[in-house]
């Protein structure tokens, strides 16, 4: 489980330092314009929920924050919570735009493709 926990923390960190330094790496391109495609109702919501499998630093959080910031282009009140049933990875929602990385949602959508 510690081998998760910290595979989930890199994973978490990762993104958000990628992202938010503008870095330009192979994969980078991709996750952002997923990222940037948000809607135009969920650019207008002054609050966010991040969902992680694990807690997040105080570090993380204000990555997160900094992170969401940018993509809104105005401060995001943010609410964090942790599932340990997500197993890795992290759930955003802002208004109706969801990002879910989390294993058990990867888990439950390669299962639908499969019925």
């Amino acid at each position: 489980m510690d081998t998760l926990q910290k595979d989930a923390r890199g994973f978490v960190e990762g993104v958000v330092r990628y992202l938010s330094a503008g870095k330009t790496g192979a994969h980078v391109p991709k996750v952002r314009s997923f990222l940037l495609r948000m809607t135009a109702s969920a650019k207008k919501q002054r609050e966010a929920h991040v969902e992680s499998s694990i807690a997040l630093t105080v570090i993380e959080k204000q990555e997160f924050r900094q992170f969401l910031t940018l993509l809104t282009n105005h401060p995001v009140q943010l609410h964090f919570s942790v599932n340990p049933g997500h197993i890795a990875g992290f759930l955003i929602r802002v208004g109706d735009w969801v990002v879910d990385t989390t294993l058990s949602g990867q888990i439950d959508d390669l299962a639908q493709s499969l019925l």
